[in-house]
C-alpha cells in the first residue's frame, strides 16, 4: 500500500504543479470488491482444502517459543516496546546474496532459515514457529489498490538433528512454496480452527515475528522535491520480539522490535551481534551443521571461557589435608578443636588430644591393612568417636566412605559391596555383617602410639569416597582426592568471615559432603567445631536455645534447614546471637522475611554456595551486611563466581558456549573436579570429558541448567533432568517454588509432577509457625504472579516437609494429592436442572466427586485445556455456544449457570430444543423436548 500511495501522491503532485498532465489511471476494481471476492472465497471448498493444509502443518505446534527472557512474563501480555537497529556490512550484503542465487532461493528464505536457527539457539528448542506477513495481492487486478491486503502465514521448521545450514535452506525453502500455496486462509480464521490455548500472557501461535521489506533507502527526487525513506520509532512491540529486515541496492539493515517488559536493551544488542556473526557463518560456509555454529565473536567467546574464570590462585605444592590439621596441631596445640554435647554428657577435646587419639586409631587401622587405595566406610552416630575416626581413616592414608547409620540396611549392603571397603567402623550395637569391623565404642583411644604415622600420599589420592543418587536406583560412589578438597580449605582461608577461626556448628550428616568443611576446614583454621546429638538436630526449637547458649559463630545448612530455623529464632528475639556466618549449599537458597529477620538482627554474613558431590564447592556468593542491608537481598541470589583454580563453562546441546543471559547446562573444570566415579567406566567416559577450553584439563557435566549474569556472576535455574513438560510447556518447578515461597506463611515449597491417568503439577507447602495456610490462600497468592500455565493444578499443604539426610526436601516422600473440601468451605447442592448438567459435565471432565454449585472450577484443578473440554462437551450435549472465556469468568456453577440460562429453569439451546436436567444417584439424566 505504501508503494501504491506513494506512485499516486507523486502523480497526482505533478499532474498539480503543471509538470505532467497524465491522469491516474482507471482501477478496475475497488477495495469492496476485493471484500466480496474474500467472502465467496470462504465458503468455497478451497477454504477447507487450505485450512486441512495448515491444520495437519501446524498439529502439536510448541504454544510458545521460550526464548531466554529477563524477567517473567506478566499474568496479561503487555506492549510496551522498543526497537533497536543495525546496518550490516555491504560485503555481507552481497554474499547472502550471492549465497542465495546459488541455493535457488530468495533472499527472505535464507535470512528466515538463519532467524530460525537462531532462535534456536537461543531457546534450546528445535521446533521453531514463526510468524511472517506477506503481501496478499496474488491478482493483478489487486496491484495498483490502496488497501490492506497483508495476511499473515505460520512458517514452521523443525531443526532436529542438527542438521546443515544448507539442509535447512532447503526446507524453509519448500514449506515456504508450500505455505504460499496456502495463503489466502486469514489467520484469524486459521486461530479460531486451531484453537490453540489461550493464555493471557503472549499471543497465540507464535511469538515472534520475521519481516523482509523491499524499500529504497537514501533519497527519491521528483519535480523539486525530495523524499526520504524514514523509519519512526514505536514504543509498541505486537509480538515478544520481531525481526525486521531492510533491503537495499547495496545492503541489509537489521532492526529488532521488542517487549521491554521482557528484554533489555542489553539482550537485543546481544541478539544483534549474534545473528551478524551467525550470518557470517552462513556466509562463509553454508555447509555447517547449525549446532557448530558458533554465535559468540572473540571478545565475547574470551569473556564466558577466560575472563569470567579468571580464578587461578597459587597455594603452593598441594598438600594432604590431614597435613594441614597437623600443622595447625602444631601451633595451637591446646586450642579447643572439638566440643561434644550429648544428652547427660559434655566433652572436650584440644587439637593436641584430637591428634593424639585420631593417631592411635590410625596406627590401628594401618595395622589392620590401611593404606593409600583403600576405602573405610565409617557408619556411626553423632559423636566424638564418629568426628575422629575420619581424621585417623585420613592418617592411615585410606580414604573414608561415610555410611548413614540410618540408611536402610538393603542401602547400606549395597554401598559397603560396591565399594569393597576393607573396614567397617561402627557401633557394637549395629547389625552390619559381611564386612570386617572394628567397633569405636569399643576402641580404647587413651592408650597406643599417639605419633603421627609416616605414610606418604600423593595429593591426588582419594580423600573420600562419598554416594549419591543414580540414575538407575542404586547409589553410585564419586571419589574425590586431597588436592582439590586442599584447595577448597586454601580458598575459604581468603574469604571474609571464613577465614578467621570459628565456633562452628556440626550440622550435616557425614554421609553430605558439606560434612567435609564442617569438620576440616574447621579444624585447619583453629576453630572449635561443637557436635551435638540427634535428638538435638531434629528438634529446631531447642536447637535455636542451643545456638544462642553456646555461643555458635558459623553454622553450615542447606536451605530447607536454615528456613525453619530462621523462623524459630524470629519468634526468639529474646535470644543473642553470635552469628557470624551461614552457609548455605545443597539446594536453591531465598532470601524469606525470617532470612532478612535474621541477618538483620546478627549483622553477619550468608554465603550462597554450589557445587555437585562430583566437585564439592565450585561458585560462591557472599552477602555481607556490612556492605548491603538484607532488606536489599534479592529473593533469589545468583551462585555466585567461580572459587579459586576452578573453571564454569555454560553451555548448549551442542557444547558450544552460550552468550551472557542464555540458559544452559554448567560444565565444571579445575582442581576441584573429581577423580571418577567408583567402578563406572561408562558413566566416567559419560560425565567427564577433555576441556575444550585447556588444553590436558578434565571438565564436569553437571546437569544443572544457569546462565551468566553481565557481571560474570551465575544463576542457577533448576536441573535439566527436573525440568517438566506440562500442557506443552517446559517449566521450571524451582521458579514456581519461588513464587509459593514469597508468600508470607510459607515456611518451604516443593513442585512435582505427577502422572497417573494425567499429569498434575502439584504444589507443596509447610506453613510458617502460628500461620493458618489454605490452598485457595495459595491459589490466589500463586494467581496474581503466573501465567495460568504454570499454575499448579493441585496444592497440598503438609505440617512439615520430608527431608533426606543432607537436609534437601525429599520429593519422592511428598503424599500424593487427594481433593478435600476446605474447612469454611461448605457444600451446597444443584438447585436447578441447569445446575445439575453443569456439576455432571465438571465432575466428569475434573474426576472429583460431590461438586458443590460455589466451587471454583480451577481450585479443583481445572485449567485453560480442560475449560476447553466443558464448553466443547456443554456444545456437543446441550447445543449451547458458550465463549470460552466466560468460564474464567464465572469459574463457579452457579455463575455459569446464571450465564447460560436463568439459573432457575431449564437450557435453552441454539435449537430451540429445551433439556430437562434431572438427577438420579451420581448420573444426571437429561432428556431433549
Amino acid at each position: 500500500s505504501l508503494g501504491v500511495l506513494y506512485r499516486d501522491f507523486v502523480g497526482l503532485y505533478e499532474r498539480r504543479i503543471g509538470s505532467s498532465d497524465q491522469a491516474l489511471p482507471e482501477l478496475d476494481i475497488q477495495y469492496g470488491d476485493f471484500a466480496e471476492w474474500q467472502q465467496e472465497w470462504m465458503q468455497s471448498d478451497d477454504l477447507q482444502t487450505q485450512l486441512g493444509y495448515w491444520k495437519e502443518r501446524l498439529s502439536d505446534a510448541p504454544p510458545v517459543l521460550e526464548l531466554p527472557i529477563d524477567r517473567s512474563r506478566p499474568r496479561v501480555q503487555t506492549h510496551n516496546g522498543a526497537t533497536l537497529s543495525r546496518e550490516l556490512a555491504p560485503g555481507l550484503a552481497a554474499r547472502l546474496r550471492q549465497l542465495a542465487q546459488s541455493e535457488q532461493c530468495t533472499l527472505f528464505i535464507l535470512l528466515l532459515a538463519a532467524y530460525d536457527v537462531l532462535l534456536m539457539r537461543y531457546s534450546g528448542s528445535d521446533d521453531i514457529v514463526v510468524g511472517t506477513p506477506i503481501a496478499g495481492r496474488g491478482k493483478r487486478e489487486l496491484e495498483p489498490l490502496i488497501g490492506f491486503f497483508v495476511n499473515t502465514l505460520v512458517m514452521r521448521a523443525d531443526l532436529s538433528g542438527n542438521p546443515t545450514f544448507n539442509a535447512i535452506l532447503r526446507q524453509v525453502k519448500q514449506d515456504s512454496l508450500d505455505a504460499y500455496r496456502n495463503q489466502n486462509v486469514p489467520f484469524e480464521k486459521l486461530v479460531e480452527e486451531l484453537q490453540p490455548d489461550r493464555v493471557m500472557s503472549y499471543s497465540p501461535v507464535f511469538q515472534t515475528l520475521f519481516v523482509l521489506e523491499h524499500s529504497a533507502t537514501g533519497s527519491n527526487s521528483f519535480s523539486e522535491l525530495t523524499a526520504e525513506a524514514v523509519r519512526v520509532k514505536s514504543d509498541t512491540a505486537k509480538f515478544d520480539i520481531s525481526l525486521f529486515v531492510s533491503e537495499s541496492s547495496d545492503a541489509l539493515s537489521c532492526t529488532f522490535e521488542y517487549n521491554i517488559d521482557l528484554f533489555d536493551t542489553a539482550t537485543i544488542e546481544r541478539m544483534l551481534n549474534h545473528f551478524e556473526v551467525l550470518l557470517e557463518s552462513i556466509a562463509a560456509n553454508p555447509a555447517v551443521h547449525i549446532g557448530n555454529i558458533q554465535l559468540l565473536n572473540t571478545t565475547e567467546l574470551n569473556t564466558v571461557t577466560r575472563s569470567f574464570n579468571d580464578t587461578a590462585c597459587d597455594f603452593g605444592k598441594p598438600q594432604a589435608v590431614h597435613h594441614l590439621i597437623e600443622q595447625q596441631v602444631a601451633a595451637a596445640p591446646e586450642q579447643i578443636a572439638i566440643e561434644a554435647h550429648a544428652a547427660n554428657a559434655f566433652e572436650t577435646l584440644s587439637y593436641q588430644e584430637l591428634n593424639h587419639r585420631a593417631n592411635r586409631l590410625a596406627h590401628e587401622l594401618i595395622a589392620q591393612g590401611a593404606m593409600p587405595g583403600k576405602l573405610i566406610a565409617i557408619s556411626y552416630g553423632r559423636s566424638m568417636e564418629m568426628a575422629i575416626a575420619t581424621l585417623a581413616v585420613l592418617k592411615s592414608g585410606a580414604a573414608y566412605v561415610p555410611v548413614d547409620p540410618n540408611y536402610p540396611n538393603d542401602r547400606i549392603a549395597y554401598m559397603l559391596q560396591d565399594s569393597a571397603a576393607t573396614l567397617l567402623l561402627t557401633s557394637s550395637a549395629s547389625d552390619i555383617t559381611g564386612t570386617k569391623t572394628l567397633y569405636l565404642d569399643e576402641f580404647d583411644f587413651t592408650t597406643g602410639d599417639d605419633s603421627n604415622p609416616d605414610i606418604a600420599i600423593n595429593a591426588d589420592a582419594p580423600l573420600y569416597t562419598i554416594y549419591t543418587s543414580g540414575s538407575t536406583g542404586l547409589p553410585k560412589g564419586v571419589v574425590l582426592s586431597h588436592a582439590g578438597l586442599s584447595n577448597l580449605i586454601h580458598w575459604q582461608k581468603t574469604q571474609p568471615g571464613l577465614q578467621d577461626p570459628a565456633r562452628t556448628l556440626q550440622f550435616a550428616s557425614l554421609s553430605f559432603d558439606v560434612s567435609f568443611q564442617e569438620l576440616f576446614s574447621t579444624w585447619t583454621q583453629g576453630g572449635t567445631l561443637v557436635l551435638i546429638s540427634e535428638e538435638l538436630h531434629k528438634d529446631l526449637p531447642a536447637l535455636a536455645v542451643f545456638v544462642s547458649e553456646q555461643n555458635i559463630e558459623r553454622l553450615y545448612m542447606p536451605y530447607a534447614a536454615l528456613q525453619p530455623l530462621a523462623d524459630v529464632l524470629a519468634e526468639r528475639s529474646d535470644l543473642p546471637l553470635q552469628i557470624k556466618d551461614i552457609v548455605s549449599a545443597g539446594e536453591q537458597l531465598q532470601i524469606t522475611p525470617a532470612v532478612r529477620k535474621l541477618f538483620t538482627r546478627c549483622n553477619g554474613r550468608l554465603h550462597n554456595q554450589y557445587g555437585p558431590s562430583e566437585t564439592h564447592v565450585v561458585t560462591s556468593l557472599s552477602l555481607d551486611t556490612a556492605i548491603t542491608a538484607p532488606d536489599s537481598w534479592p529473593l533469589l541470589p545468583s551462585i555466585g563466581h567461580p572459587i579459586a583454580n576452578t573453571r564454569c563453562y555454560i553451555l548448549d546441546a551442542y557444547r558450544q558456549p552460550v552468550a551472557v543471559g542464555v540458559p544452559g547446562e554448567l560444565y565444571i573444570a579445575g582442581t576441584q573436579v573429581a577423580l571418577h566415579y567408583l567402578g563406572r567406566p561408562e558413566l566416567n567416559a559419560e560425565k567427564f570429558s577433555e576441556d575444550p577450553f585447556v588444553a590436558g584439563e578434565r571438565m564436569y557435566q553437571s546437569g544443572d541448567r544457569s546462565r551468566f549474569k553481565a557481571n560474570g556472576e551465575i544463576e542457577y535455574l533448576g536441573r535439566v533432568d527436573e525440568q517438566v513438560k506440562f500442557r506443552g510447556f517446559r517449566i521450571e518447578p524451582g521458579e514456581i517454588e519461588t513464587v509459593i515461597s514469597s508468600h508470607l506463611g510459607v515456611q518451604l515449597a516443593a513442585v512435582v509432577l505427577k502422572i497417573d491417568v494425567d499429569k498434575k503439577l502439584v504444589a507443596y507447602a509447610s506453613s510458617e509457625p502460628g500461620h493458618e495456610l489454605s490452598t485457595k490462600e495459595l491459589r490466589e497468592h500463586v494467581k496474581a504472579q503466573l501465567p495460568d500455565y504454570m499454575r499448579p493444578t493441585h496444592y497440598v499443604i503438609v505440617d512439615a516437609m520430608p527431608l533426606t539426610p543432607s537436609g534437601k526436601i525429599a520429593r519422592r516422600l511428598l503424599p500424593e494429592p487427594v481433593w478435600e473440601r476446605e474447612a469454611g468451605n461448605a457444600y451446597t447442592a444443584p438447585r436447578t436442572p441447569t445446575e445439575e448438567a453443569l456439576i455432571a459435565i465438571w465432575a466428569e471432565v475434573l474426576g472429583v466427586e460431590q461438586l458443590g454449585i460455589d466451587d471454583d472450577f480451577f481450585d479443583l484443578g481445572g485449567h485453560s485445556l480442560l475449560a476447553t473440554q466443558v464448553v466443547s462437551r456443554i456444545r456437543s450435549r446441550l447445543g449451547a455456544e458458550v465463549p470460552l472465556m466466560r468460564l474464567f469468568e464465572e469459574p463457579t456453577v452457579a455463575g455459569f449457570a446464571q450465564f447460560i440460562g436463568t439459573g432457575t429453569s431449564d437450557i435453552a439451546t441454539s435449537s430451540g430444543q429445551t433439556i430437562t436436567a434431572s438427577a438420579s444417584g451420581s448420573a444426571t439424566q437429561l432428556s431433549f423436548a
